[in-house]
Parts: C-alpha cells; structure tokens; sequence
C-alpha cells in the first residue's frame, strides 16, 4: 500500500485495469447522454406529448385530404358534363336538329314564295294574252259564230242602200255584249278602238271600205253568242235592221275560226327609261 493513496482504497496498478469497464463506461455515457433526473422526467412528459402531437397530425391529415378530395370531384364533374365524348356528341345532335328546323321553315318559306310568284305568273301570261287579244295585236283562234249580212239593194245595183254604218256598229256591241272576245268584218279586225263610219255611200272599217254580204266572224261561246242576236233585247234589234233595210241577216255555229291581228304601224318614238 502506498502512502500518496487515499485512506481505505487500495491502489490499483494501470497495468492491471480491466478493459471491459472501460468499454462498459463508454457505452453508458453514449446511451445516457442526460443526467438520469432529466431522463426520468422526459419519460413522464413523452407519452402526452406524443399524443398531442399524432391527434393534431390526424386532424390536420383529415383536413388536407378534404380539401383537396372535394375540389378534385368538382373538376371531375365539370369536366365530365363539358369534355366527355357523350356530352359533346350529344350537343352536336342538338345543334344539328335546330340547324335542320331552321333550314326546314326558310325552305317552307322558299317554296310559298316559288307557288306565289308561279300564281302571280300564270295570271300575268294570262292578263297579257287576253289583252293582247283584246288588242288585236295577235293572231286570234277558236270557236264562236259567223254572222252574214246581205243587202237586198246596193249601190252597185243603181239603187241606194239604206243599210248604214249605225246597223253594222249595232251588230258588232250585241256580238260583244254576248261576250266576244276577238271580232273581224270582212277580215279586218275590229277592237275598242275600231271606227266603223260611212264615206258617202259606202261603210268604213278604219279606213278600208266593205261591202255587202257584210260577214262579222266573233270568237267566243256560240251558245251565248247565238242566244245574244236571237233573244231579248238583241234579237228585238236585228228584227228592226232587217224591217228597215230589207237586208238578211243569217248567224251559224262555226267549231273553228282564226283572225288575224292588226298590223303594226312603224313609229318613230321610243319608250323612254324611267328616272
């Protein structure tokens, strides 16, 4: 025992130290860095605080994920209505449909238009042609009657004739009150316009002469043409012609007539353009 020791401990030569307290002490100081009073109390505190911390974290898991779930069927939603295949084609079906109803009623509308303008045109080529005839201005076909007028004495004859133009003209309005529509004497045709007059002793058509037999050819219904000169009023008028002149008047049925228009006179005026 030395006497540098303390009292009661005895001395231990280095040599003689064993290497697995060395060790033992080492591995303590690693695994128990804090002083065994700190270590005891974060034991106490750790079990609160560890569940502290996991029900905020749970909570705030929860949350996030709520979050971000409910946005996410939103724009699922969306995008399904707007961008799926089905709706898109659906909405091209729909717009198709009013583009066919549109077109369908402009197309009603088109065709009420084209039946109007084909009315209206059928009823203009038919005012034109029956003024045209009217006028005289063409040549004119189809049934009606052929009326003769022979005088017992003429001119030609070395006797005076008492046939006078106002018993041809009186003719001629009972044949258009019966409802002539075209009308000639002795081939020149006669329209509402058309002087028929005496020049001495002879009768004007215009300014061409006729003699007798005067033959008036009117196209239009026979029967009411004939039921014109042989009934009523008419028929009362041409008694009285063929009492005072003497002349026979004779009316037959013709299936067929055609008269000729009037010629045209050249003109040296020309329509005007409308300004």
């Amino acid at each position: 025992m030395s006497h540098d020791d303390p009292a009661g401990v005895p001395a231990v030569d280095a040599a003689h130290r064993d290497p697995a307290a060395s060790m033992l002490l080492l591995k303590n100081i690693e695994r128990f860095s804090l002083d065994p009073g700190y270590y005891d109390a974060a034991e106490i505190d750790a079990p609160k605080s560890s569940l502290a911390r996991r029900v905020v974290a749970l909570v705030l898991t929860a949350a996030l994920g709520f979050g971000m779930t409910v946005p996410a069927l939103n724009l699922r939603n969306i995008n399904d209505d707007v961008t799926s295949p089905r709706a898109l084609l659906a909405q091209q079906v729909r717009d198709a449909q009013v583009r066919v109803r549109i077109l369908d009623e402009e197309n009603q509308g088109l065709q009420a238009q084209a039946r109007a303008s084909e009315v209206l045109e059928g009823e203009s080529m038919e005012l034109g042609s029956g003024l045209a005839v009217s006028a005289g201005s063409v040549r004119s076909a189809g049934p009606g009657v052929v009326v003769s007028i022979a005088e017992q004495a003429t001119s030609l004859s070395g006797r005076a004739s008492r046939f006078r133009d106002a018993d041809l003209r009186a003719v001629v309005n009972i044949l258009w009150s019966g409802g002539a529509e075209a009308m000639a004497i002795n081939g020149h045709r006669v329209v509402a316009s058309t002087s028929v007059r005496m020049a001495g002793s002879s009768i004007l058509v215009n300014l061409d002469p006729v003699v007798s037999p005067y033959v008036i050819e009117a196209i239009g219904d026979p029967t009411e043409l004939l039921a014109a000169l042989q009934s009523g009023s008419g028929a009362e008028r041409v008694a009285e012609i063929e009492k005072a002149t003497s002349a026979q008047v004779t009316e037959t049925r013709a299936e067929s007539l055609t008269l000729g228009a009037i010629p045209l006179r050249s003109s040296q005026a020309t329509p005007m353009e409308s300004q």
